[in-house]
């Protein structure tokens, strides 16, 4: 369906961003049809300049958490929201790649990408922290503000543990 409006729209896309737009719709037709309304309205209509609208190209934040310091993961999400991003997709990402690196970590699934170095205590930790920012995300009065929370959260606890 999304070949069919972006054709009678006359948007040149191609398949590897349709893809893209339809794992991040959550099987709606009517998200995939507002994320790539989003997309044509920002001008990211190649798979690069929409992974990092979605915030999901190589130097994302969980790579940022794993390596960097608060200061620094809070200016990526900073850069990140005053580009456009989305801070429900971003959380969205960050859990399935989570849940994907604890699979990984416990040996239920091979490993694909060896870029996540997080132990499995910071895996479960910044899972329950951002399925906490995802659900307060309806009632914060700032999008961004339960994400940066358990950004931080994270990070105060992360020191705790050191």
């Amino acid at each position: 369906m999304l070949k069919k409006v972006s054709r009678l729209e006359n948007i040149q896309i191609d398949d590897e961003l349709l893809q893209i737009i339809a794992s991040h719709s959550d099987q709606s037709f009517r998200d995939a049809a507002k994320l790539l309304e989003e997309l044509v309205t920002q001008k990211k209509l190649n798979s690069k300049d929409a992974q990092q609208f979605l915030g999901i190209h190589r130097t994302g934040l969980l790579s940022i958490m794993s390596k960097k310091t608060p200061a620094e993961s809070l200016k990526w999400i900073s850069d990140f929201v005053q580009t456009g991003g989305s801070v429900k997709n971003i959380i969205e990402y960050m859990l399935d790649e989570l849940r994907l690196g604890l699979l990984v970590k416990h040996q239920v699934m091979t490993e694909n990408d060896p870029q996540l170095v997080l132990s499995i205590k910071e895996i479960v930790l910044l899972m329950k922290l951002l399925t906490t920012a995802y659900q307060n995300l309806k009632i914060s009065p700032i999008e961004s503000l339960p994400l940066e929370i358990a950004v931080i959260e994270f990070y105060n606890e992360k020191d705790k543990r050191s």
